[in-house]
């Protein structure tokens, strides 16, 4: 049975999904940015992009069952986060001298902030889960 779409819920593996998309938009988007931006702009953007998109699936893939491996965990979470501001000032940085259209610039950092918001809801989630651990 399908659940009305007022009834959805966000799921708990959305950060996955989004950080996806993050990458497969900024890979798309750079890839139409002029030429002679690629060494000086374009390389340093999406080697961010597949950064963020590492570090998610690296703490997503370890199950804490010890305080150490909650933390690093954690330290994933943190430096996908903090990767992400990163990638906002880059990008912000590459309009100024790049062609980026203010709908274009205004979905790209519409997932970034989304994704930041789901980073701090698994962190968050995860000081209650692992509680115990600590």
């Amino acid at each position: 049975m399908s659940v009305p779409r007022a009834q959805r819920n966000e799921s708990e593996m959305e950060f996955l999904h989004n950080a996806r998309t993050l990458l497969t938009f900024t890979l798309r988007k750079c890839k139409k940015l002029p030429k002679r931006f690629t060494f000086s702009v374009t390389n340093k953007i999406t080697d961010l992009a597949w950064d963020i998109f590492g570090d998610i699936k690296q703490g997503n893939s370890i199950y804490p069952t010890n305080q150490h491996e909650v933390q690093l965990r954690r330290d994933c979470f943190l430096r996908a986060r903090a990767k992400l501001y990163d990638l906002v000032g880059k990008v912000e940085v590459a309009a100024e001298f790049a062609p980026i259209e203010g709908e274009v610039m205004k979905e790209w950092m519409s997932i970034v902030h989304k994704e930041i918001a789901l980073i701090k809801g698994v962190l968050d989630s995860d000081k209650k889960r692992y509680k115990n651990l600590l």
